[in-house]
């Protein structure tokens, strides 16, 4: 990193990290967000029902789509998840649907969810190819994504192109990727992911006022925009590097 041209970095909170841990020169490390593609996008409520059915999932369910390891802040999820569906009884909550392939100590998930109790109401579904993301995260009631740390944060991207409303942290990257179209806590703090679950559940309005602001904000991110300014990074680099004989 410190002998390069020039660092590619996919959000600023990146950026500060690789100067103020890495050692990079400022000028040389640049910030080019990710992008996400047309294909993530709303689709009309009788397909999305149609997929709920074929993959025997529930009208409504709570989403988690990511690798299960520490750093995705799942057990704090089901943490959360746990105080909710106490304070939603009798009526109950809807189901956690924990979406993704095994990291690493993902054995402590299944026995989280066992000591709390959880069995019949989060469902591990495993891998999810990348032909059905898009399904997965339109067909969710709301999606919670409270990582602790990003680089940039690509299902949180994916998922207010969908129209999912989100929630996610307020840690690392993931609010430049969020801006104000997804509920955002504090990572550590149970209590509050407990109450903005609460406020998507309750409250149809701002469920819809997120869904509909997500692909607004998604459209901020083309992989146009990526491919173009990655080049011109690398122009800009072989320019330098002329510019000293090399």
């Amino acid at each position: 990193v410190r002998r390069a041209a020039r660092v590619i970095v996919g959000a600023e909170s990146t950026r500060r990290d690789v100067i103020e841990l890495a050692g990079a020169r400022p000028e040389r490390v640049v910030t080019v967000p990710y992008g996400v593609t047309d294909a993530f996008t709303p689709a009309p409520a009788e397909a999305v029902a149609d997929f709920r059915r074929r993959k025997g999932l529930p009208d409504q369910f709570i989403l988690f789509l990511g690798t299960l390891e520490p750093r995705k802040n799942i057990g704090r999820l089901i943490e959360a998840y746990a105080r909710l569906r106490e304070r939603e009884r009798p009526q109950g909550a809807p189901k956690l649907v924990i979406a993704g392939g095994k990291g690493w100590f993902y054995e402590n998930l299944f026995a989280l969810v066992t000591a709390l109790d959880l069995g019949e109401d989060v469902l591990f579904t495993g891998y999810v190819p990348g032909d059905e993301l898009v399904w997965w995260y339109r067909a969710a009631l709301m999606f919670v994504f409270p990582s602790r740390f990003e680089g940039f944060g690509l299902p949180v991207l994916e998922a207010l192109a969908c129209g999912a409303p989100t929630i996610t942290s307020n840690a690392s990257s993931l609010p430049e990727v969020a801006g104000d179209a997804a509920l955002l806590v504090n990572p550590e703090d149970t209590e509050g992911l407990v109450s903005a679950m609460t406020r998507l559940l309750h409250e149809p309005e701002l469920r819809a006022a997120i869904a509909q602001a997500g692909p607004q904000q998604a459209k901020q991110f083309p992989w146009a925009r990526t491919a173009a300014e990655t080049a011109a990074v690398y122009r800009d680099a072989l320019k330098a590097s002329q510019g000293r004989g090399r």
